[in-house]
């Protein structure tokens, strides 16, 4: 929403239907790849993409260093810097820098009035309109507990949904 929702990449669903033949593979190749794909059964197994997304933290000095899991928008990560500031200042850190694109690719993350204007990242942000809320909540939380002594450190740990041998071998291009 507000945008018509073209990839449905958590239902395997793309244009409203669970079938990909009908796309018209011969105006691009990437389109050929899915039916391909689709054809082979490796689209069967969902998520298209990933459910569990890695956040992290360097600390070199006065600097942290915080991985993104994909493409911040330039408010958003503005947004989060000030969040990490304040949260690490107590740590000596007076300096953040971004780093996207770390460890795992999740698409846009905007503000929820940038998500609201639906220009490019808007309509590439997966998890819709409160994603950088998520973040920022997620990044509090992790940032709190490095805060603390590393004897009372405890990181939540989630597993990772691993494919199959089987559809990560119908997932690989020839």
């Amino acid at each position: 929403q507000p945008k018509l929702i073209v990839s449905e990449s958590g239902d395997g669903v793309l244009v409203g239907m669970k079938s990909r033949q009908f796309l018209p593979s011969f105006l691009d190749a990437a389109l050929a790849e899915m039916q391909r794909q689709d054809r082979a059964g490796a689209l069967d197994e969902l998520p298209w993409v990933p459910t569990v997304l890695p956040l992290q933290m360097l600390r070199i000095g006065e600097l942290a260093i915080i991985g993104f899991p994909g493409e911040i928008t330039t408010v958003a990560g503005q947004q989060l810097q000030q969040l990490c500031l304040e949260a690490l200042a107590s740590c000596g850190v007076r300096h953040v820098v971004i780093s996207s694109y770390a460890n795992s690719y999740s698409g846009y993350c905007t503000t929820w009035h940038e998500y609201q204007a639906q220009s490019y990242e808007g309509g590439h942000t997966m998890f819709g309109s409160r994603t950088h809320d998520a973040f920022r909540t997620e990044y509090r939380r992790l940032l709190r507990e490095c805060t603390k002594p590393a004897a009372e450190r405890r990181f939540e740990s989630l597993p990772e949904k691993i494919f199959s041998p089987e559809t990560l071998e119908k997932r690989s291009v020839r």
